[in-house]
């Protein structure tokens, strides 16, 4: 279910928008967690996974799309890290605080507040970036931007291609000649023009 999440993404950024595409999958997250905790039968619980599935299938890529338009054109590096940082640096709060609510109530259904707690965080969080404001300094960097990857498969027309380094074609006696000369200067070599051909009459 998360490939076709993923797909769909293709299609609900181009109607809605990086921001809100990435707000309705948190909100949907948030709902299906709801309705989740007041069901009772397992076969309909388990059937919520196909919901689960396509939002993490959406939220994946389209989270991905809205962090790269907001990179600022040669920083790409520092802030990938930086995104990949954020992520490990908490990644371990969610299951603690389910932990914890689980182990304090007895109940797993109040140990899924903790999801839930997060994505409202994130939903706010997120509803106060102005996304278009935010993208008119970055387009004045796009042109720092260098590789294969940003300009067709080619190289950058800012870095000019280094030129093959020049070969010394050398012929049995000069190879002998600098294997003498080499000897006589403490190794180093000696590059010998060629001798001109003689001109027939």
């Amino acid at each position: 279910m998360g490939a076709v999440g993923a797909a769909g993404s293709r299609r609900l950024v181009p109607l809605f928008g990086v921001k809100r595409s990435i707000m309705g999958v948190l909100a949907a997250f948030v709902l299906l967690t709801v309705v989740w905790m007041f069901v009772s039968s397992r076969r309909v619980a388990f059937g919520f996974a196909f919901g689960f599935g396509i939002c993490y299938g959406v939220v994946h890529p389209v989270q991905r799309t809205g962090f790269a338009s907001l990179v600022p054109g040669g920083q790409e590096a520092e802030y990938a890290g930086l995104f990949t940082f954020s992520g490990m640096v908490l990644s371990w709060a969610v299951p603690l605080l389910f932990v914890v609510l689980n182990e304090t109530t007895g109940s797993v259904t109040f140990g899924l507040f903790a999801p839930m707690l997060f994505h409202t965080i994130g939903f706010f969080i997120l509803s106060t970036i102005d996304f278009d404001a935010a993208r008119e300094p970055v387009l004045l960097t796009l042109d720092r931007r260098g590789g294969v990857a940003f300009h067709g498969c080619s190289p950058a027309e800012n870095e000019p291609i280094a030129e093959p380094a020049p070969t010394i074609e050398m012929t049995a006696t000069q190879d002998l000649q600098n294997r003498d000369d080499r000897s006589a200067s403490g190794g180093a070599l000696v590059k010998h023009e060629a001798a001109p051909a003689a001109v027939g009459m």
